[in-house]
């Protein structure tokens, strides 16, 4: 005689009932054996047990043609599983009876929930038998502690999975449906999810689609809990992202080790992710200190091709500005007050430089060189140099201590590039810079000095004073103007 779906069904869903609940009390017991409960306790928990198992075993043995009074056999140990939770739900010696209040409710509604799926069985043939039910009690074993999300619409098997995974020292929320859990997905942060595969509202299959869908959630573990009935679709949500499945009626050595493996790849991933983020920061540090080394353009070129090239440029301004009676200052004043000051000064002299579209090159001591023309285009490299020249001039005077700046400029080609292998240093090189470096030196303290061949880019918008043919040290003499103002 075949057993029909509905009836296999019914089956299944009686005996995974039946072995939640009895897993539910087998951690009451150990933990009323653990902490001591009064002897009537452990009495009735064990009656209980002991009647859960007798059903368990009548089900299990049901042959095709069954025994004559089916009601009776199946019948008489659910009463007693549920006479004795009625016990246990009278039980006033506290702490024990609120300690189990909730636990107890759980037992005598999946005992109402069997005496209906019991008496739908017997309104048709036994089946054969069903498959061997195995029963572990939880065992305490090392656990990975994490954040877990358990979905499931039974309110049983949430009360027992909430009792294993506090045990184990994890943090449990519950949804009760996969909206209700997408919700708690975005307003929380978890590191597990234990999600069934048939619910109200939405499915798991859905609920997990929309969980890896999205950026944020796709990297969250889940594992699936599923009937072995449903198997095809666990299969669906593994191909889809799931990391395992959980078969019910859940095993407690099962369950903490797909956990444990979950969560430590979880904590795996979370440490490279942590790392990645860390050579992203290190690499973020080594970009702006390549930009405070070298110019923005030095530094594309030298991302792009590893390698700067020295190469030759022409119609390139060149400006030093030498702080005016420097060396006498430091000799009264001490290094700890006087590079204070002197950092203040480059660090405007430098904002100087940006707001007229002319370079910093670098510092030496006092000696402050810059250029316009080099690598941004500038429509008059002299003017860009002049123009920040006066600007370097007033505020060197207006800080304290009130120095006063030489400043020379020169105009012609330059060969610039990176010099050495470590500690680059971009740099120029040819007679033009030298040539700027001696106009300084000869020039007047708190002015500005061009050579004529600077002069020559802005005499028609400018006014100056002739200073004549000037001795420089290595050179022949060179003419010489010292700017008074733009016309």
């Amino acid at each position: 005689m075949t057993e029909s779906n509905s009836h296999a069904s019914t089956r299944h869903e009686l005996l995974a009932l039946l072995n939640t609940a009895l897993q539910l009390v087998g951690l009451m017991l150990e933990d009323a054996t653990s902490e001591v409960a009064p002897k009537s306790i452990s009495d009735d928990l064990h009656q209980v047990k002991e009647a859960g198992r007798k059903l368990v075993h009548r089900i299990d043995s049901l042959s095709v043609e069954g025994p004559k009074d089916l009601h009776h056999y199946l019948m008489t140990p659910l009463t007693h599983f549920i006479g004795y939770c009625e016990l246990l739900a009278e039980e006033e010696t506290e702490p024990w009876a609120s300690r189990f209040q909730s636990d107890v409710e759980q037992l005598l509604t999946a005992g109402r929930q069997m005496q209906q799926q019991i008496q739908h069985l017997l309104t048709a043939s036994p089946s054969a038998t069903i498959g061997e039910i195995h029963h572990d009690s939880t065992r305490r074993s090392d656990t990975i502690t994490g954040r877990i999300l358990v979905v499931d619409d039974e309110e049983l098997n949430r009360h027992l999975l909430q009792r294993w995974l506090i045990r184990q020292g994890h943090e449990v929320t519950f949804g009760a449906n996969g909206r209700e859990a997408l919700d708690l997905i975005h307003q929380h942060s978890f590191d597990l999810i234990l999600l069934d595969v048939l619910m109200p509202e939405l499915n798991g299959f859905e609920v997990l689609l929309r969980i890896k869908s999205e950026p944020n959630t796709r990297d969250l573990p889940v594992i699936m809990i599923s009937a072995l009935t449903e198997l095809d679709s666990v299969v669906r949500c593994i191909e889809n992202g799931a990391e395992d499945y959980l078969p019910k009626p859940f095993q407690p050595v099962l369950l903490n080790a797909r956990i444990n493996a979950c969560l430590e790849k979880k904590r795996l991933r979370d440490r490279e992710m942590e790392f990645v983020k860390k050579i992203d920061q290190e690499r973020e540090r080594y970009n702006e200190l390549l930009h405070v080394m070298l110019p923005a353009e030095i530094v594309q070129e030298l991302k792009k091709t590893q390698v700067v090239t020295p190469r030759r440029y022409e119609s390139v301004a060149v400006l030093f500005a030498d702080i005016a009676g420097f060396t006498r200052f430091c000799d009264g004043h001490p290094p700890e007050e006087v590079v204070p000051l002197l950092q203040s000064l480059v660090s405007e002299f430098e904002l100087i430089t940006e707001h007229h579209g002319v370079q910093k090159i670098k510092t030496i001591g006092d000696s402050f060189m810059a250029v316009a023309g080099l690598l941004r285009k500038v429509e008059n490299p002299v003017r860009a140099c002049v123009e920040c020249a006066i600007e370097m001039l007033h505020v060197a005077h207006e800080i304290p201590p009130h120095w006063f700046l030489r400043v020379g400029i020169h105009y012609g080609s330059v060969v610039a590039g990176l010099l050495g292998t470590r500690y680059d240093l971009f740099d120029l090189w040819g007679d033009t810079v030298n040539t700027a470096s001696r106009v300084e030196h000869s020039g007047l303290d708190g002015a500005i000095t061009l050579s004529e061949t600077a002069w020559e880019q802005i005499a028609g918008i400018a006014e100056g004073e002739p200073l004549g043919l000037v001795e420089i040290k290595g050179k022949a003499p060179i003419g010489m103007v010292r700017f008074g103002k733009f016309s």
